[in-house]
This record gives structure tokens, sequence and C-alpha cells, in this order.
């Protein structure tokens, strides 16, 4: 009976075609399907900064509804909640004199890595005009491109936050000085 058995197992040359064939299969149906989900996101230079603008933002926002009722930043602002505010744009200067104060929403960045700005940002103004929320601009954006034009920076609230307005149709009254 023991005999039997060893004659029944496979020799080593059909192990090693069982084995290449295998190899094979896997070779020839990987490289055709997703199944593992994997994709390659480019990535910027550690400590890069990309300038940002409505169209390389625009998957965060674009066409259809962004609910981010889920997210830490809706936990924070309450984004789930019916509770209309009034919602600051503009520089961090001038934004800056109604953060804490009851009723306005100011997006605080100091908490955020650098590397998460511009979704934060969006997702925060998404959730302002979802809401309902009044929006005012506190900062004139002549008067803020010309200034950033002559530093050589860029702006969430002109590359951002305006572009994103403009999109969606949002209408905003403007509280800045002439």
């Amino acid at each position: 009976m023991l005999n039997a058995a060893k004659n029944n197992s496979l020799s080593p040359v059909s192990l090693v075609a069982v084995r290449v064939l295998l190899l094979l299969v896997v070779v020839l149906c990987l490289s055709q399907t997703r199944v593992w989900g994997f994709g390659v996101t480019p990535q910027p230079a550690s400590g890069v900064f990309e300038s940002v603008t409505p169209s390389s933002i625009g998957e965060n926002y674009d066409g259809c509804p962004y609910d981010v009722s889920d997210s830490l930043l809706a936990a924070k602002t309450g984004a789930g909640a019916e509770s209309k505010m009034v919602t600051v744009l503009g520089s961090g200067r001038d934004v800056s004199a109604y953060a804490g104060k009851p009723g306005f929403n100011v997006l605080d960045m100091s908490k955020v890595p650098e590397a998460e700005w511009a979704r934060t940002n969006a997702e925060w103004l998404n959730a302002a005009m979802r809401r309902g929320d009044d929006l005012w601009l506190v900062t004139d954006p002549v008067k803020h491109t010309q200034l950033m034009q002559q530093l050589g920076k860029e702006s969430y609230y002109l590359n951002l936050e305006l572009p994103m307005l403009e999109e969606f149709g949002a209408s905003a009254v403007p509280k800045f000085a002439p």
C-alpha cells in the first residue's frame, strides 16, 4: 500500500511544469486586471509648492455635490448641521478679525499640513455653500492680486475660493473698503 501512494505522486518534472503554468497564468492575467486597486499618483517633491489653479483642483468640487459630512473637517465646522452662518473669505490677515466670533465661519489652517491646504479649503468652502451660508468677501480681489504679484506669491483666496464661487454661481457680498 505504501508503494501505491508513492507511485501516484507527481514527478519533479511534472511539478516544474505545473509551477511554470501557474506563473504564466498569473503574469498574463494580472497585467490585464485591476484587482489590486493600486494606482500611481504623481506627487510633488518634498517641500515643493505647486500653484493651485481652478483646473488643478477641479476634481475636488466638479459637477456633482461633494459630501464632506463624514470628514474630520465637517466635525470641526459642523458641516452636517443645517445652521446657516456667515462664511468669511479673504486674506488670512483680513479674515482673522472674524475668527472665533459666534455665527462666523472662518477657516483655521493652523493645524492642517501644508500638503492638505487646497483640499481642506475646497471642502470647507463647498460645505459652506451647501449649507447656504452668506458669503462675505473681506479682501479686495483687485488689490490682493496686485499685492500677490508684487510679492511673487500664490493665494488660495484668488486661485481657489473665488474660482469656486464663480464656477458654482455663488453670490458673495463685498465687505471690503473701496
